[in-house]
């Protein structure tokens, strides 16, 4: 008897609910639905960070170009220099001051002068054709003009260099769109709405294009 009453409960609560779920119009699952996949594509957010990555693209650029060597005395040439210190490596300008001291002098200021030796041969390795002088306290390094064979090399390099950053922003712009069309794939965008997104895309990629060239 009382088996009976339980299956009898189960099937009135099977009833009840099969009924409550019916009631439920399509259109309201449907907008559900689309509510809850409109939440998982953010077209701001997406937007933001694509041009936050191609803004620091632009930076990356505006640095690598800054230790090329000019004609005048540059302390950003250095910055690229690595050096060996206690068993570790460490960027130049993190154990050394380097400041212009005049117009054909760099001069360079080690926080520890235990380092200098190490300094001084980080210097001479690098690939700037430089040849540091050390008094035991501070490295003077003596910047001799551009002849024209360097010069245009460092067009070269320069060149080479601004490219690389459109190519960055290029593939920045593509993993952008992958996921507009991802967004359109599983229906939390429509086919119009994607179109127009990613022409939408190629506004920024001009405009940092354009930065990369002026700079």
């Amino acid at each position: 008897m009382l088996l009976f009453a339980y299956v009898l409960t189960i099937m009135v609560l099977l009833v009840l609910h099969t009924t409550a779920f019916k009631s439920i119009s399509p259109s309201f699952i449907r907008s559900s639905r689309k509510t809850s996949l409109s939440m998982a594509f953010d077209w701001k957010g997406t937007k933001r960070s694509s041009e936050e990555k191609m803004a620091k693209s632009v930076e990356s650029l505006q640095s690598q170009l800054n230790t090329l060597r000019t004609s005048g005395a540059n302390p950003n040439i250095l910055d690229r220099i690595i050096v060996d210190c206690f068993d570790s490596t460490s960027p130049l300008n993190q154990v050394a001051r380097v400041s212009a001291a005049g117009s054909q002098q760099l001069l360079v200021e080690p926080f520890d002068k235990a380092l200098i030796k190490e300094i001084e041969k980080a210097i001479m390795c690098s690939n700037l054709n430089l040849n540091p002088n050390s008094d035991g306290d501070v490295i003077r390094i003596n910047l001799p003009p551009l002849t024209e064979d360097r010069r245009k090399d460092m067009v070269k390099q320069a060149g080479t260099v601004c490219e690389s950053s459109k190519v960055a922003i290029r593939n920045i712009r593509r993993d952008y769109i992958d996921k507009i069309k991802q967004a359109e794939k599983v229906k939390d965008i429509g086919k119009d709405e994607s179109k127009g997104y990613q022409v939408r895309t190629f506004l920024p990629v001009l405009s940092f294009n354009c930065s990369v060239t002026n700079t």
